[in-house]
């Protein structure tokens, strides 16, 4: 019998995402000639969430089955998107335009994800918006290999095929991070910036018993993994459990923290990963607290 890992004290060493989801694995996509965007691809309004209207996402992929299905996803949410063939093209368009998310195939010709992405990040470069969040978009998505990602400026990554589930929940944890500039920060990190319960209960199959065993388990391992952390903050793999355990249960605050401190072990940054641990602390504090509270209920 399979064994129940949200039952066991090794819960903190496993990812809860791939026990409520299965995970594809395709090989990773060969450059080829790209198909160009029609006219009509480029610019769709949003069918519901007047909120996630006023997000305004860039969508950069040569295929262009996978930009009808990021279309579809994108607009099943209700976010209002444009759609370009390639890396060169989505830098000259950001040159002119806001975005608040950039969705980006790592495998493209003429310029492919990774160089687009540093541009990005240079800020002697063109830009308007050296600090938007960038999820690449993979079909070859290996375990392990996150630094190649992070490295290259990345926020962070999904895999294909893109599924609403998978698309939503990276989406909310980084809008809400990183609001619009025309909005209101408050307003933008009210709700679900902490802990998006209804993402949890939506993976879960609204399971309210395994939704409160989850949580319970996430609540009885933080505290070590956190002070685990802090004794040994230059090791990747600690801050990795933390930040696969936040993603699991949606919880959008701590999760780009972690990522963070994850990314600078890995990069041999200690005074960053220092600089971000009392950070993290306090995301930490703020979600056990909402969880403690919501658990009495």
């Amino acid at each position: 019998m399979k064994k129940d890992l949200t039952k066991t004290s090794d819960f903190d060493e496993y990812e809860l995402q791939r026990r409520i989801e299965d995970q594809l694995k395709t090989s990773e996509l060969q450059a080829f000639t790209p198909t160009p965007v029609a006219a009509s691809e480029h610019i769709y309004e949003p069918v519901s969430k007047p909120a996630a209207g006023q997000i305004r996402i860039l969508v950069a992929d040569d295929n262009t089955v996978d930009r009808r299905v990021a279309k579809s996803v994108l607009n099943k949410l209700g976010y209002h998107a444009d759609f370009v063939s390639n890396g060169q093209e989505a830098i000259q368009i950001m040159a002119e335009k806001h975005y608040d998310l950039v969705l980006m195939d790592c495998v493209m010709p003429v310029m492919d994800g990774f160089e687009a992405t540093t541009i990005i990040r240079d800020h002697k470069s063109q830009v308007l918006d050296h600090q938007v969040p960038v999820i690449a978009m993979t079909a070859g998505f290996v375990e392990g290999h996150e630094a190649k990602y992070l490295d290259a400026g990345m926020s962070d990554y999904i895999a294909k095929p893109i599924t609403l589930p998978k698309l939503a929940a990276t989406i909310t944890k980084l809008v809400t991070l990183h609001p619009a500039g025309s909005g209101n920060k408050e307003e933008a990190n009210a709700g679900t910036v902490i802990f998006d319960r209804q993402e949890l209960a939506e993976r879960l199959l609204n399971d309210e018993k395994m939704m409160h065993d989850v949580i319970n388990d996430f609540l009885q391992h933080l505290p070590r993994q956190i002070e685990d952390l802090k004794a040994s903050i230059d090791t990747p793999i600690l801050a990795h459990i933390i930040k696969d355990s936040a993603m699991a249960i949606g919880a959008n605050e701590l999760y780009p923290l972690a990522l963070k401190i994850e990314a600078a072990a890995k990069k041999h940054d200690h005074a960053e990963a220092v600089r971000l641990m009392p950070q993290l602390e306090k995301a930490a504090a703020r979600l056990v607290a909402l969880l403690n509270e919501m658990q009495k209920k």
